[in-house]
């Protein structure tokens, strides 16, 4: 489940509220109300929480259209903010997610089964990115996070299975929750997390991230992204991919590549990663590979992608989220060495055409202004002697 950066509300296209960020897992505190108040003001003078500026009327829910470049004015209700271009590459033909369905209430846990601190409140103490000894795993630790990560790998390829035309990611989330809870007498990590109403994150087309499975079904076309986190013996597993809706044949050419690309962003990144390593190559490594699929492009059909960078990796163990922060963009802040033990998550999100993005009244879906689509993928990895374990690997 990716964190928010530091620091990313400042930077955000169109900057959110602090109420509707609650979700976002901002792990430093608003230096004040005041400033808090003065992020969530759009620069074109209107505040996101109440709809002014970027329209948060009342619309269609999905939206089918052919988008050419950026999706038309009307999508989003601004006059004149968005225009197609017949000149702009294609972002293909598919469902554009522009409002939540209907959600279930939050499921019930046996009372066997062992929680997180935070299962029954969904407090998250805000000091959590500030212990750089939280993500070193001594033996007996390495072996748990062996354990749960396993767990988690089953989970998603049961989740994965279902990412099918028909199926709501209501379904999914029921599918997951029951295997974790009552299967594997596990916590699903999500479900409470900061408030998180459900036990995976499903993000469909133009969701960034932190999607709330809802009764919306899936349909040809679409791609869903599954996140699913697991807690078991006082640690966390956690990862996710992208899955194509009725085949490759049905999501088309664009949203294979990317898709596919995003996996290879992800695999290059795992690949850099050792003992002595700094931090900041992961996300040096990741840009190197959107550039050069961007750069054999050319002038082609399919649209250039784009890194979300305000989403980013985290280290993972006895804490869900925490230090350190694993950047998937170039970054000249000193973000320390790989060590020998340190278990995190590399988990990048791209888009096709541009990385604005903006946060439902809910809280937690974050989608692209553009109406572009998104990509994730992410593993847990472990820092060994002389490389890099992937706990998450499909074995």
């Amino acid at each position: 489940m990716v964190a928010l950066a530091a620091g990313a509300l400042r930077r955000a296209a169109v900057p959110v509220s602090a109420s509707s960020c609650r979700g976002v897992f901002v792990e430093i505190a608003l230096e004040s109300r005041a400033a808090a108040a003065a992020a969530a003001v759009d620069r074109r003078g209107g505040n996101i929480a109440d709809g002014r500026g970027v329209s948060m009327r009342p619309a269609p829910r999905i939206l089918k259209r052919q988008f050419h470049g950026r999706p038309a004015a009307s999508v989003w209700g601004a006059k004149n903010r968005h225009q197609t271009s017949s000149a702009a590459p294609s972002f293909g033909k598919y469902d554009v997610v522009t409002s939540p369905g209907r959600v279930s209430p939050m499921r019930a846990v046996p009372g066997s089964v062992s929680k997180p601190a935070y299962a029954d409140s969904g407090d998250v103490a805000s000091s959590i990115f500030r212990d750089r000894s939280a993500c070193v795993r001594d033996a007996g630790g390495v072996d748990a996070m062996r354990r749960v990560c396993a767990l988690a790998r089953q989970v998603l390829n049961e989740a994965g299975s279902l990412a099918q035309p028909g199926v709501t990611t209501e379904e999914i989330d029921a599918r997951v929750h029951h295997m974790v809870t009552a299967e594997l007498g596990a916590y699903p990590s999500p479900l409470n997390y900061r408030g998180f109403p459900k036990s995976v994150c499903t993000s469909v087309n133009n969701v960034v991230c932190h999607g709330i499975p809802d009764n919306r079904p899936l349909v040809d076309g679409d791609i869903v992204n599954i996140d699913v986190t697991v807690y078991f013996e006082g640690h966390h597993g956690d990862l996710s991919d992208t899955y194509l809706v009725g085949g490759g044949d049905a999501v088309g050419e664009s949203a294979r590549a990317l898709v596919a690309t995003t996996r290879k962003c992800l695999d290059e990144a795992i690949a850099v990663c050792g003992p002595g390593v700094p931090i900041n190559l992961i996300g040096d490594t990741v840009e190197s590979v959107v550039r050069e699929h961007n750069a054999e492009l050319a002038d082609g059909p399919l649209p250039r992608l784009s890194i979300i960078k305000d989403f980013v990796g985290h280290g993972i163990g006895r804490d869900f989220h925490c230090w350190p922060e694993i950047y998937h963009t170039h970054t000249t802040s000193p973000l320390g060495m790989l060590t020998e033990g340190m278990t995190f998550t590399i988990e990048p999100i791209l888009c096709e055409g541009e990385t604005g993005w903006t946060t439902w009244a809910d809280g937690w879906t974050a989608v692209t202004l553009d109406g572009g689509r998104c990509a994730q993928a992410e593993h847990t990895v472990l820092v060994t002697p002389h490389g890099v374990e992937i706990l998450t690997a499909d074995n």
